[in-house]
């Protein structure tokens, strides 16, 4: 039913429809093999941030959380949206970390191109600030192998050009926009320029002012964060507290990239006068290696790490066969609420009107 939504989603669905899949596999396998490629990058993305961690320890708490399983759970286009910013920030941090790489940054682009097609501006919107003000604050920061205290305004600020056109960001701004522009101007051709109008304007712009269809309170994410994101959220309060009072966590990259992250995407929706509790989910892996500060000194013990491996994979048991129940039993009836054999039919005949 969402026609005013960018295609990509809807082109891997009739992909499916193509190669032979029911109606309803194809709708809802784009999302799972995002979930499960979305578990990929989980594991990627802390193995150079914290390599004392045990390699199952993030793919698996950040994996489960009932937001993050719900929403991959459901056909949208949101769960691309997740997965890509999750590979952006995975390609920053290895660049990041690289100081000396002077290759294209493919795994950065490569994220924000699908996050752009998947939702449109919002995945450059909320993927190339940050990482903007994460390099900003680097400059300013003397504990950076790169800076001291006797650098100039001047050296820091040309710091700055350097290290942001490390991004390539003409080349990747121009391929983040392949896979939504020519769409557009189709579609103007296509249907007519008010459609593109309401999906470009609408959808990006004017929801954000207005938010008509969810208007919500500016505190909504406080309170919503805490059951979207359990267990977890409960560490939060302890990490922000430890990690500020005993780790660097402004100063070294492994923590203030996740701290901008998560903050500036929190920051933009609860600017945005249209809230859902899924729009904050882009940031689940910044929010959860933010909680995972709470526990970090376990992992200077190798009783303790063994003990926490045993735990997290009973665990994973669990959480893998409830997923899995969902799967093959709610499905079914799922269904049949949308209204049994005509449900597709009334759908497709609303789309058409």
């Amino acid at each position: 039913p969402y026609i005013e939504y960018p295609p990509f989603y809807f082109w891997l669905v009739i992909a499916g429809r193509e190669i032979g899949l029911p109606l309803l596999a194809a709708v809802r396998l784009p999302a799972y093999i995002a979930f499960m490629l979305w578990t990929v990058w989980l594991v990627r993305l802390p193995r150079d941030l914290f390599p004392t961690w045990p390699r199952i320890l993030f793919p698996l708490t950040a994996a489960a959380l009932p937001a993050v399983l719900y929403n991959f759970f459901m056909a949208q286009s949101d769960s691309l949206l997740m997965l890509g910013v999750l590979i952006a920030f995975t390609g920053f941090a290895r660049l990041r970390i690289d100081m000396l790489s002077k290759k294209f940054p493919w795994e950065l682009w490569l994220g924000i191109l699908l996050a752009t097609a998947a939702k449109g501006p919002v995945g450059m919107a909320i993927t190339l600030p940050p990482m903007a003000i994460e390099i900003c604050m680097a400059a300013f920061l003397t504990a950076q192998p790169v800076m001291s205290d006797g650098k100039t305004l001047r050296e820091r600020l040309m710091w700055i050009v350097q290290e942001g056109w490390r991004l390539s960001p003409i080349r990747g701004i121009l391929l983040a926009l392949v896979g939504i522009v020519p769409w557009y101007i189709a579609a103007g051709f296509a249907v007519d320029w008010e459609f593109v109008r309401a999906v470009l304007v609408y959808q990006n712009f004017t929801r954000f002012v207005h938010g008509f269809d969810h208007l919500q309170p500016w505190w909504m994410y406080g309170q919503t964060i805490w059951g979207d994101l359990l267990p977890l959220s409960l560490l939060l309060p302890i990490a922000l507290y430890f990690s500020f009072r005993y780790l660097r966590f402004v100063s070294e990259f492994r923590w203030r990239m996740p701290l901008i992250w998560g903050l500036y995407t929190i920051l933009f929706f609860t600017i945005s006068a249209s809230k859902q509790s899924k729009y904050i989910l882009p940031a689940a892996p910044a929010l959860a290696l933010i909680a995972h500060a709470a526990v970090d000194p376990l992992f200077k013990s190798d009783n303790l790490h063994r003990l926490v491996r045993r735990i997290l994979m009973g665990f994973a048991v669990v959480i893998l066969v409830t997923f899995a129940g969902g799967v093959f039993i709610w499905l079914p009836l799922h269904n049949q609420q949308l209204g049994g054999a005509g449900g597709f039919e009334k759908i497709r005949a609303t789309v058409k009107q």
